[in-house]
């Protein structure tokens, strides 16, 4: 996208754009849109989006657009994260204050604002406003240890995408597992929670569609090992540090991209796993089937839990 080898090809096609024998349209994404709108709907929501010009030939054309994306075209650069941050802010506050100067009832604000202008000590018990995500897609570098069964490999030599492989199914290891032994698996992946509230676990990997995914089925077990080590000193921090550990919760991911309907993507999707007490966890990643391509993880992230029960998911307690 940055190259010079990019800047010719552009300037050969937009010359067939200008004397009309060829024509550039962006993808129609109707169908996505559709499910952001219900989905924004649903949960009393903004949009934010960063400015699209109306003009394809402008995208490719603007060193501003061009900059806000890797060199895939498909993911968003540190530039773009910056704007998209930027961008975001910008909207929260001026929520804010047109909630604030309507003065009115607290129903008149959104869910989430109308939690943080209410009760300080809710939004700071839910642990709302923290995060951290940590991606090896693009730089290589994954923050987590690992087992040495997980193999972090460049699977996009042209883009430089990397994921940490598991091996495929149906080694020696698979042989000796059965369905009540969901931590047989040598796979794992060492997760920290440093807050002191239940966060939940997101993992990042690589998916494939139409169905069936060229990625299998894979089980994800989280065990709590053991609990955060906290300040005694600190008489406001309600954080109980007997939590039991060894708790046990396993989902299934489905690695099938399903959003873009018949058109065959290759892509990343990030996917609830489960509740991480504060603390450190084991994570166990075990292949259900074999298929043409390896799973792979490209990245993790700690969040706030969803304002609902994910035992509504796929997912199991023991």
């Amino acid at each position: 996208l940055h190259s010079q080898e990019f800047e010719d090809h552009y300037a050969a096609s937009a010359a067939k754009v200008s004397d009309g024998s060829s024509k550039w349209y962006f993808t129609d994404l109707s169908e996505a849109i559709r499910y952001q709108d219900k989905a924004i709907k649903a949960v009393d929501g903004y949009l934010y989006e960063l400015p699209i010009p109306k003009d394809p030939v402008k995208a490719f054309s603007s060193e501003t657009y061009r900059n806000w994306f890797s060199p895939d075209w498909q993911h968003i650069s540190e530039k773009g994260h910056g704007q998209i941050a930027h961008g975001i802010q910008t909207l929260i506050k001026s929520k804010i204050l047109e909630s604030s100067s309507l003065k009115s009832s607290a129903s008149s604000l959104s869910p989430l604002l109308d939690l943080k202008m209410k009760s300080g000590d809710i939004w700071e018990e839910s642990g709302a406003g923290n995060d951290m995500c940590a991606t090896w897609f693009l730089t290589g570098t994954c923050p987590h240890e690992h087992s040495q069964e997980l193999k972090l490999r460049v699977f996009d030599q042209r883009h430089g995408k990397q994921a940490l492989e598991l091996p495929p199914y149906g080694n020696d290891d698979d042989d000796k597992r059965n369905d009540n032994d969901a931590v047989a698996s040598a796979n794992t992946i060492q997760i920290v929670n440093p807050y002191r509230y239940k966060m939940a676990l997101y993992l990042s990997f690589m998916t494939t569609g139409p169905a069936p995914s060229l990625y299998p089925q894979t089980q994800v077990t989280i065990i709590h090992t053991a609990n955060a080590v906290l300040n005694k000193d600190d008489s406001n921090d309600k954080h109980d540090q007997s939590l039991p550990t060894n708790t046990q919760q396993t989902i299934t991911i489905d690695p099938t991209s399903r959003h873009m309907g018949e058109h065959n993507v290759h892509v990343v999707k990030s996917e609830l796993v489960g509740i991480l007490q504060p603390g450190e966890h084991t994570v166990y990643i075990q292949p259900l089937e074999r298929t043409e391509l390896p799973f792979r993880i490209v990245g993790t992230g700690i969040a706030p839990p969803p304002p609902f029960d994910i035992s509504s998911s796929k997912k199991k307690n023991k």
